[in-house]
């Protein structure tokens, strides 16, 4: 690897006594591969507990994480990652990516043992697939702008949430045939809040979550707006399992069939 930039030995030392690098508006770049080596503990001394606290860079190149075992605690706040992330397989105590910006963030089969937060006006652009992906606390979008870019937002099929899968105020467009968010087999041990969240598909369901269990609430309320098309309905639930399931003030449009499909 090249030397290192000044702003890269800035992280470096940070990490170390857990304090959170704050980046200004002149040099904001870091490479890809620099975080990672830090989160694998090739290069700086032993990481706090406190773990890579970083907000407002610009990451150079695909953060490639995938396989990936770390004990260091990933918070990369209000970061943009142009060239995506790759989590597939990785294992971490706890991710937080709160008000970044990410060209696809692809995690199926990812294992974090805190929570993973996305939220904070979180920008998906492109797919963010969490397909079997295994949360042991809180997985909360709340506020996320979602763009699938023609295709699926966000697909966490089979996914296990330990505790609060939070989805309020969340925007998600897309035009995949399968749903623009899809949470087929899915499961939450507390509660899936989901209050005014929009979602929109032109060719297909706009969220699709059929066979979902759910320990608690499943709260669909507060003036949601879902609009989908086609015969599978706008919004699917079909075979959902909760603890009860709240749609006060939903607003379901879909003038090819189904508005809701629960049966």
């Amino acid at each position: 690897m090249a030397e290192l930039t000044p702003l890269e030995q800035a992280l470096v030392a940070a990490v170390a006594t857990g304090e959170l690098l704050n980046v200004g508006r002149a040099e904001r770049e870091i490479r890809a591969e620099v975080v990672r080596d830090v989160l694998l503990g090739r290069i700086g001394d032993r990481p706090d507990p406190r773990g890579l606290r970083l907000r407002g860079a610009v990451v150079l190149g695909p953060l490639d994480l995938d396989g990936m075992r770390t004990a260091v605690r990933l918070r990369m706040r209000g970061c943009r990652f142009a060239e995506g992330m790759l989590l597939r397989g990785a294992s971490l105590p706890l991710l937080d990516l709160g008000g970044s910006t990410v060209t696809g963030l692809l995690a199926d089969d990812a294992v974090v043992d805190g929570s993973a937060l996305l939220w904070q006006k979180f920008t998906g652009l492109g797919p963010i697939s969490l397909v079997g992906a295994r949360v042991g606390g809180k997985l909360d979008l709340s506020t996320a702008r979602l763009d699938g870019q023609g295709g699926v937002a966000m697909v966490a099929d089979r996914i296990t949430v330990g505790s609060d899968l939070v989805l309020d105020d969340v925007v998600a467009t897309g035009a995949a045939a399968a749903g623009t968010i899809q949470l087929v087999g899915a499961h939450v041990g507390g509660r899936l809040s989901a209050r005014r969240i929009q979602a929109s598909n032109p060719s297909g369901p706009a969220i699709v979550a059929a066979n979902l269990h759910v320990t608690d609430l499943v709260d669909l309320s507060k003036g949601i707006d879902v609009r989908g098309h086609g015969r599978e309905g706008a919004m699917r639930l079909v075979g959902t399992r909760a603890g009860s399931v709240s749609l006060g003030g939903a607003h379901l449009v879909n003038p090819d069939g189904w508005a809701l499909a629960a049966h």
